[in-house]
């Protein structure tokens, strides 16, 4: 089962990661290295291995990678691990998933990034509260005790409402990995991840709609993905083919992984994930939450982040205070994406 920290993860790179970002020289991925037939690529997750990633790991074991050239490997992420913009900037991986707040801040300190895709352009995060007092929408925030993991959740809260342009204040206390003390009282709402406390919740047999309420943070208009998939400038210029390649391979394990979820989980739980103690059952629910997310409604293509989204993601930027912002093509670049998409037979 995932590990509540992630969404601390999600949310703000550690003051660790960041200098270590800015103490990064530039340099370009040699050219040299995808001169053989079969390609490497070296991506960094930003957590452990468990059926999030199942895509990756079963175009790996199926062979769709290597069917269009490139030989991809992974680094696992996870809270001991070294942030996957760390590992993009230091070129020990070629792509590297983060979040929209950290990355900004990679770009300010001088790192050339762009951002190809998301994993989950639907934001996984969500809040449970419960049926006396729901919290349905942003505004029912307002002049709720929200509980929270991580102090830096409180300013994603806050850019919720700054972003929809709702006055009023909450309040914030912390609280554990399990839901249990919103139902000791301690507060109104809990913020959570779709993939673990609503299901964590049901195992103990509660019933959502009756017993709690789980409001995701999208059905609030908060716009922002998760898992962003991210490159240097230099690599996506000098090895754009390779990288539709990847997306290819990706696109073709997620069809297997929706239409083969049995097979998909059993790759996680007895190969790459096999030293987590995962479970098997729990990996299933969160393998089908985990495929709602990762296409938009708007699109036909999964992972797209659609220039409707990619404009509300520089609104939310500049609604928490983020200044200096270019346009969404400084940042952006779709194009990779929907060219795999298109081969395979995706419509946008």
């Amino acid at each position: 089962m995932r590990e509540p920290t992630k969404l601390s993860r999600r949310t703000f790179l550690s003051a660790t990661s960041m200098a270590a970002l800015a103490a990064c020289v530039p340099m370009s991925f040699s050219k040299t290295a995808f001169a053989a037939s079969a390609v490497p690529l070296t991506v960094a997750l930003d957590w452990v291995a468990d059926v999030e990633f199942s895509n990756i790991f079963v175009a790996r074991a199926n062979g769709y990678f290597a069917k269009h050239g490139v030989d991809v490997s992974y680094i696992p992420g996870g809270p001991s691990a070294p942030d996957p913009l760390v590992s993009l900037a230091a070129n020990r991986a070629q792509i590297g998933q983060c979040i929209w707040t950290p990355f900004l801040n990679a770009v300010q300190k001088q790192n050339d990034f762009v951002i190809l895709g998301a994993a989950f352009p639907v934001n996984p995060g969500c809040i449970i509260s419960l049926p006396g007092k729901p919290i349905r929408t942003a505004a029912d925030i307002v002049g709720k005790t929200l509980l929270i993991q991580f102090p830096s959740l409180e300013e994603e809260l806050k850019g919720l409402l700054a972003y929809n342009q709702i006055q009023g204040e909450f309040a914030v206390r912390p609280t554990g990995f399990t839901a249990d003390s919103l139902f000791a009282g301690d507060g109104e709402g809990y913020l959570a991840y779709i993939t673990n406390q609503p299901l964590e919740l049901e195992a103990r047999g509660m019933v959502r709609g009756k017993d709690f309420i789980v409001t995701m943070l999208s059905e609030m208009n908060y716009p922002l993905p998760s898992s962003i998939f991210t490159v240097k400038r230099d690599v996506l210029e000098r090895n754009r083919p390779q990288l539709v390649s990847f997306f290819k391979g990706v696109l073709e394990g997620q069809a297997f992984c929706a239409e083969n979820p049995d097979k998909a989980v059993l790759q996680v739980v007895e190969n790459d994930g096999s030293d987590l103690g995962l479970d098997a059952a729990n990996q299933k629910q969160v393998l089908a939450e985990n495929l709602k997310l990762a296409k938009a409604s708007n699109t036909g293509v999964p992972f797209l982040i659609t220039p409707d989204q990619q404009a509300a993601m520089i609104k939310f930027a500049q609604a928490i205070g983020i200044s200096g912002l270019n346009a969404p093509e400084r940042y952006f670049d779709s194009s990779v994406l929907t060219e795999a998409a298109k081969s395979l037979g995706y419509v946008g």
